[in-house]
């Protein structure tokens, strides 16, 4: 008989897993519903509106391989949406910036994603809320350290 108490990986695993299912699945239907954007679109947006310039940039903060992360800025980009400009630094690279038509619509897809998680989130005590996100934002944070 072990004396390991410490909780099963794969509890967490299936929690997260099905969490992030119902937030992207259900959620994410309705912020293309009502913006037109994806949950990828959104994370992309909200990359470049935070400061990444460069869709290799986008691609390291989305762990998602640069030729998928072209394909979503390309989407982007002919709604409207971004906007591509040769770096003046490196004329081999190509800077992102966001257009005021993409402030709008990451605006709006903002406050339907905080509407549709906060019906769940709110449903824990406040204090378990704020440990939640903490031990997320550093679970996060380890998993993309070098092992």
């Amino acid at each position: 008989m072990s004396t390991d108490t410490s909780v099963d990986p794969l509890r967490l695993m299936t929690a997260f897993w099905h969490v992030r299912m119902a937030m992207v699945e259900r959620f994410g239907r309705r912020v293309e519903a009502e913006t037109g954007i994806t949950a990828k679109d959104f994370f992309a947006l909200m990359g470049v509106q935070n400061g990444l310039a460069y869709p290799s940039d986008i691609a390291t903060s989305m762990m998602l391989p640069t030729y998928a992360v072209s394909r979503i800025l390309e989407g982007l980009t002919n709604a409207g949406l971004l906007e591509r400009h040769l770096d003046s630094g490196d004329a081999r690279r190509i800077r992102l910036s966001i257009t005021k038509k993409g402030e709008k619509t990451l605006e709006a897809a903002q406050k339907v994603w905080r509407a549709e998680v906060s019906t769940l989130f709110h449903q824990l005590p406040l204090e378990h809320q704020e440990q939640l996100v903490r031990h997320m934002e550093t679970l996060a944070q380890l998993s993309r350290e070098p092992q």
